[in-house]
């Protein structure tokens, strides 16, 4: 192992680390949420607020201010201030003695969450310049790392839920939050040596973006294909319980069985993704992933039978993995992958995850056991439309060879 390798590595293993006090916090609070709801006095009209205050403040942090800071500030001290956001609204509901306080924790935490995302993508790409890393493989390493410290809280609140509380937990994200900012502040930052692209000093210029439509048109293109990826996905985490209620063997157990396999697959199938051709992440393979997801819910229609369950909904999460990728090669690619792209790309492709449930529960509300082949017609139409966005995306656009902007004081 070289030195450098050595370097990328320690570095991302901390940003992982730090990423993991804000998630474990987020999903660690869930299955405290009835506890939380009477010492709060949350009625259902305030837990539904409290409920949507993170995301909403995560969207609109993301898209007004986090890649602006991020391009202004740079990735590292933009994101110290996003994690001591974070752990401040953590911190503001484990102390809160009534729902109003409670709120604005959720608003803080989640301005501090959309602060930290375009800064952590911004410093993904620079930092696979720098090291000379294909930058998929680092944004796998993130995604991978993102989604296995969510999947870390449950068992956390699991783990402690009979000697403590939610304001335990709360003010032990904070203060993991709290090592992150220094955490990040340090891995974020590249380190000097290696001419141009290590001296700290200053703001770099934009790299050049393609002729033509400039970054609009592709931000659009994979942001709204995000966006579907992220409604599938929160439309299925309802759905799969919802689908296996009242079966005669342990449903709550099935459901926790077939959501937990599913992520570990995405985990998976990320990882893998970023190790294949290039060729096998373009526009063209994300429209097949598309499809794959409209086949996989039409199947998900039975997935009261374990085994045919299982398989469609692990088939649902490789080309889920595939997406994900998809969608930030295309970022690489057709813009300048600036903190104010990611900011933008990331808020509109957040949207996806409030509808997901929405459109699942209503669904299933009007046509019961078709609610999946309803959710997998919203994938096969979405697959058209990417198709034709993406042509119209390759002739409108003449693409240019875009490294990432190197650093003089950025990171």
């Amino acid at each position: 192992m070289t030195v450098a390798t050595m370097g990328y590595r320690v570095r991302f293993a901390l940003i992982i680390v730090a990423i993991a006090g804000m998630n474990i916090g987020y999903t660690a609070i869930l299955p405290f949420l009835p506890q939380l709801q009477g010492e709060l006095g949350l009625g259902p009209v305030m837990l539904t607020v409290f409920l949507l205050a993170y995301p909403v403040a995560k969207i609109i942090s993301q898209w007004a201010l986090g890649g602006r800071l991020t391009d202004g500030w740079g990735p590292a001290p933009t994101a110290a201030v996003a994690w001591l956001g974070g752990a401040a609204g953590m911190g503001l509901i484990a102390v809160a003695d009534g729902a109003e306080l409670a709120v604005a924790g959720r608003l803080v935490w989640g301005v501090g969450t959309g602060l930290g995302i375009p800064a952590i993508y911004r410093a993904t790409g620079m930092l696979a310049e720098h090291y000379d890393v294909p930058v998929a493989k680092l944004r796998s390493i993130v995604g991978a790392g993102a989604v296995l410290t969510l999947a870390m809280g449950p068992a956390v609140a699991g783990a402690v839920h009979l000697f403590a509380g939610f304001r335990v937990v709360l003010l032990f994200g904070a203060a993991l939050s709290v090592a992150g900012a220094a955490t990040v502040a340090y891995a974020m930052r590249l380190p000097a040596g290696r001419g141009e692209a290590a001296t700290a000093a200053s703001v770099p210029e934009p790299a050049a973006v393609p002729a033509g439509r400039g970054w609009a048109l592709p931000l659009f293109v994979f942001a709204l294909y995000e966006l579907i990826l992220n409604l599938l996905f929160a439309a299925s985490e309802p759905l799969v319980p919802l689908y296996v209620a009242g079966g005669e063997q342990d449903p709550t157990g099935r459901s926790a069985l077939i959501l937990g396999v599913g992520l570990g697959v995405w985990v998976v199938s990320t990882l893998l993704s970023a190790r294949v051709s290039e060729r096998l992440r373009s526009p063209a393979a994300g429209t097949v992933s598309l499809i794959v997801l409209a086949g996989s819910c039409l199947a998900m229609s039975e997935i009261g039978d374990l085994g045919i369950g299982l398989m469609a909904f692990v088939v649902f999460m490789v080309a889920q993995g595939h997406g994900y990728l998809v969608a930030r090669d295309g970022i690489d690619k057709y813009t300048d992958a600036s903190g104010t792209v990611w900011g933008r790309f990331n808020a509109i492709a957040d949207v996806g995850f409030l509808l997901g449930p929405v459109v699942a529960v209503a669904a299933y509300s009007w046509v019961g056991h078709l609610a999946f082949p309803v959710v997998g017609v919203i994938a096969l139409a979405a697959a058209g439309a990417f198709a034709l966005a993406a042509g119209r995306l390759h002739r409108a656009t003449t693409v240019l060879p875009l490294p990432i902007p190197e650093l003089s004081s950025r990171v």
